[in-house]
């Protein structure tokens, strides 16, 4: 195969590997088609981050009629990772966000309060 004549100028913009500053979005509590409680965080960069409003500028630039939105974290707390990684989460967003806690008295997370709290997360490289 011959590369193409314009190979390398419509690879678009990624995010950088490393630390940002975030922003929570959205969070819906949902069940998986197999029945798994799943919750999902949509995530962008914050504006104080190096690469500002990431996700929302990639969302507004997709021209595919059913474009998505790409920041999502999903976790499903009773796989084998999942509560550990909705507790690294909610670590997160109590030391980004000084006062807030995650948990109600009754021990429920209280996912409407979660939008728009701050949060610090990692990009890395991972092979598929």
């Amino acid at each position: 195969m011959k590369k193409p004549e314009n190979y390398g100028q419509n690879s678009g913009s990624y995010i950088a590997i490393g630390g940002h500053y975030g922003c929570i979005k959205n969070v819906r509590e949902f069940f998986s088609q197999k029945g798994n409680e799943t919750l999902e965080v949509s995530i962008d960069t914050d504006s104080h981050d190096a690469q500002p409003n990431y996700y929302l500028e990639k969302y507004k630039a997709d021209d595919r009629p059913n474009k998505k939105w790409q920041g999502h974290v999903y976790i499903v707390p009773s796989n084998k990772y999942g509560a550990s990684t909705l507790e690294g989460l909610c670590t997160a967003i109590e030391r980004s966000n000084p006062g807030f806690l995650c948990w109600d008295d009754k021990d429920e997370l209280k996912v409407a309060e979660l939008k728009g709290k701050k949060v610090g997360f990692v990009v890395r490289e991972e092979e598929y």
